[in-house]
């Protein structure tokens, strides 16, 4: 029987959420077809998961273990593996915590699949030695790249920018408007039918996580109605501080211009991305921007944040505008104002972004990143 040559140990990937979970559904179809060019054994291990979220695209002879967030026991189950020599790929830096002693003595072979701060402003003192001794790190940005560098000059780190779902439709050409006509409850209760200058954040709403921008764009919503009145303002996605959002819409007498529908199907999400004007969401957190995709399958564009992962899918004044800092009135309304000012020049930025996805940031692109890392490494 041939050697388990590769063993892939993830949080999860089916029976998880996010974006760590849809790279990982990419990884493994990458995984699968690497096994098998070069006829080795591939095993998946998920930590989070439970047997029944076995992915549909792992075919039938290849082993899934899930271990319900038991960490010893996915971590006896690595070190029994480490006697075969394979090649152990994570998606995260804290699951390759439990080989770290084998990696700094050269006996075990990992990569490590960086996806943001944890990586390198945030490291833990063990996981910046699993960075350090790992045969590959691969950053989900150029961004990420360099500030892993940056922080750890000896590692061997290498890009490998994100792409969509491997489920997701791809558009072949820009879509047009929703086929019907959008209507949302606005903030004072009021359904309210959606107009052609409609700006988009869908994010998660969390009250310990507000680097998605959604106060600052709130904060200079009344400077672009003053210019736009007709200017609509949507944030869809789930988490505890809905309330305190529209308690502030309501505090800044905004009700009517702002929607604040909470986490919506996808079929509505779609159709919001194919109505809105262009979508703004000037994060501070964001290590890639997968979300920034979806809107560029829209052909919309998009604001975002220099000095961020984002830099690596908005091309700044080419597929949409980045800002230096949110927190600065005068700079986010102006990005804003210039997209509303110049319709046609939007149009244009959506169409080109359009473009960069599919030239760039596919599910099959990423993919193909992926495959030319791990193949280096397993040459």
């Amino acid at each position: 029987m041939r050697s388990p040559a590769i063993v892939f140990a993830m949080t999860g990937a089916a029976g998880l959420h996010g974006g760590i979970a849809v790279v990982n559904l990419n990884i493994i179809i990458a995984l699968v077809a690497i096994a098998r060019a070069h006829n080795v054994l591939l095993t998946v291990l998920a930590y989070h998961e439970k047997d029944d979220d076995r992915p549909a695209s792992l075919p039938d002879g290849v082993e899934y273990r899930a271990f319900r967030s038991n960490r010893y026991a996915m971590a006896m189950d690595l070190w029994r593996r480490s006697s075969d020599k394979p090649l152990f790929v994570f998606d995260h830096v804290n699951v390759a915590r439990a080989l770290l002693p084998l990696a700094l003595l050269g006996h075990s072979r990992t990569a490590i699949f960086a996806h943001g701060w944890e990586n390198w402003r945030t490291v833990k003192w063990t996981d910046s030695w699993s960075l350090r001794s790992a045969e590959r790190v691969l950053a989900n940005s150029e961004f990420t790249r360099k500030k892993i560098k940056a922080r750890f000059p000896n590692a061997r780190v290498a890009a490998c920018p994100l792409g969509l779902h491997p489920g997701f439709h791809l558009n072949v050409t820009p879509p047009g408007p929703a086929s019907e006509p959008l209507s949302l409850p606005d903030c004072n209760g009021v359904i309210r039918q959606l107009g052609q200058r409609v700006l988009l954040l869908a994010a998660r709403m969390d009250p310990t996580e507000r680097q998605k921008g959604h106060l600052e764009v709130l904060a200079v919503l009344p400077r672009v109605l003053a210019q736009h009145p007709g200017v609509q303002l949507v944030f869809t996605g789930s988490g505890g501080d809905h309330e305190n959002l529209v308690s502030e819409v309501r505090r800044l007498h905004l009700g009517s211009q702002v929607f604040l529908p909470g986490q919506v199907a996808v079929t509505v999400l779609q159709a919001l991305f194919r109505q809105c004007y262009a979508f703004v969401m000037p994060s501070t957190q964001e290590g890639f921007g997968l979300v920034y995709l979806e809107a560029m399958n829209a052909a919309k564009p998009c604001l975002g944040c220099f000095d961020q992962g984002t830099e690596d899918v908005i091309e700044h004044g080419v597929t949409g505008v980045l800002v230096r800092d949110p927190r600065n009135q005068d700079e986010l309304a102006g990005a804003i104002l210039g997209l509303l000012d110049d319709a046609e020049g939007a149009r244009a930025m959506g169409q080109r972004g359009f473009e960069r996805l599919h030239t760039l940031f596919t599910a099959e692109k990423f993919r193909e990143r992926f495959t030319t890392q791990i193949n280096e490494i397993l040459a």
